[in-house]
């Protein structure tokens, strides 16, 4: 199961069927085929996106308070300079959230950055990089600190949290490898999920 469909799985698995969805930071909108097309709005920062609107997540955003039922952010918060503003900007105009980050911890990472070799092209001192804007990383912290930081989140803005770990690999060598090894060291994404006690 790729990041897409264990993200549109917990979608359905936290929120009512027929939810409305904004994809923040949707990139080439490969969401979109997993929600209906009607429900579904797409948001970036690039031009050369699929985006619905051109919206910048860490800046004051036009749209209102819960317009959309679900927000999805795969992999977004981190590119943003203000991540703390960014999240707040995602429960602000959703009444439930799905917002992934990287586990750049993981024993794969680990292993890379021991070896000298790059992490991500996200992470590495270019020319392009430096003048990359929105591409690259601002942020790079592990599981615990990312747990802790959602969680004081959820806890401020009264939110239910509930936290999932995705592991990239379905090979029977790296399902027991994960299995043995902690959270920290064996899953590539976290995925936070915020939902609210509706009346």
């Amino acid at each position: 199961m790729n990041r897409y469909s264990y993200a549109s799985k917990l979608v359905n698995q936290h929120f009512a069927a027929g939810s409305t969805i904004i994809d923040v930071g949707c990139r080439d909108a490969v969401m979109k085929s997993y929600f209906s097309s009607n429900s579904y709005f797409g948001i970036d920062v690039d031009p050369a996106s699929c985006a619905d609107q051109l919206v910048d997540i860490s800046c004051e955003t036009p749209f209102a308070d819960e317009q959309f039922d679900v927000l999805l952010a795969l992999d977004v918060a981190e590119h943003t300079d203000d991540i703390y503003a960014a999240v707040l900007e995602m429960l602000r105009i959703s009444k439930g959230a799905v917002i992934a980050l990287p586990n750049l911890y993981s024993a794969v990472m680990r292993y890379r950055f021991v070896m000298g070799r790059p992490l991500s092209n996200k992470y590495r001192l270019t020319k392009d990089n430096s003048k990359s804007g929105g591409a690259r990383h601002r942020w790079l912290f592990n599981l615990v600190e990312a747990e802790c930081f959602m969680k004081a989140l959820a806890d401020e803005k009264e939110y239910n949290l509930n936290i999932s770990y995705y592991y990239p690999s379905e090979s029977y060598l790296e399902r027991i490898i994960a299995k043995l090894l902690p959270n920290s060291w064996s899953s590539e994404t976290i995925f936070f999920v915020f939902t609210k006690n509706r009346e």
